[in-house]
């Protein structure tokens, strides 16, 4: 049976896990009927790092036996192909901001899910190669013991994108990123937002400004802090 998706702010991460998993809170990340995070987690990136550890734990020293991909428009980098990761090492998990990063020995599989997209993790993925076609499934990852995970999006606005490359860097989007919301001490954060022009709002959710604020979490952020968001 499988958990019901939770959503969150730009960054859907919940995880579908085969078994007898419930569903959680918006904002948690439930697994085999238990929760992985609290529903109180206050950006994307907390939850982006929930499910790099996530893998971590579940992939991280597993062999890749394929990579297959069901929507074609999803994969953004075509050097090295895809099919480069089959028989090698997941040796890490992390994140950049709202980037997923999956180290395959040295090859890095990132994946931004924008707002449709779900990672569904299964213990037993179906023995066929997913096909393309008119349905959500855009990427499957299978493992060399059949557990692994398939990327979906839904709806017909489509943001999912897909990268393989030997630096994360090589990602426009990751190249781009400002520091760290997670990282940054209080002198920090006001230095940034002191040599910023313009809405707070627009400021905090810039990737460029600060990485791993979406637009729901700049609003919680803005209301603890009593600022208006036009401000």
């Amino acid at each position: 049976m499988m958990g019901k998706p939770i959503v969150s702010d730009g960054f859907p991460i919940a995880i579908m896990v085969d078994g007898p998993g419930a569903p959680g809170r918006r904002g948690a990340i439930v697994a085999d009927g238990r929760p992985l995070v609290p529903d109180w987690m206050p950006c994307p990136s907390c939850r982006g790092g929930a499910l790099a550890a996530f893998l971590r734990d579940r992939a991280v020293g597993q062999v890749v036996a394929r990579a297959d991909l069901a929507a074609i428009s999803a994969l953004k980098t075509f050097q090295p192909p895809l099919h480069s990761v089959q028989g090698l090492e997941v040796t890490g998990a992390s994140r950049h901001g709202k980037f997923l990063d999956l180290d395959v020995s040295g090859l890095h599989l990132v994946v931004h899910l924008a707002r449709g997209g779900w990672l569904h993790w299964r213990d037993a993925l179906p023995p066929a190669p997913p096909r393309p076609g008119k349905n959500p499934l855009a990427f499957r990852l299978r493992l060399a013991d059949d557990s692994g995970f398939d990327l979906t999006e839904q709806g017909t606005k489509k943001g999912l994108a897909i990268y393989l490359v030997r630096d994360p860097a090589e990602v426009p989007g990751v190249a781009r990123l400002g520091p760290d919301a997670l990282a940054l001490s209080r002198d920090e954060l006001g230095k940034i937002l002191g040599a910023q022009r313009g809405q707070i709002k627009g400021v905090l959710t810039h990737q460029s400004v600060i990485a791993g604020i979406g637009n729901a979490y700049s609003d919680e952020i803005l209301h603890a802090a009593k600022l208006s968001r036009s401000r």
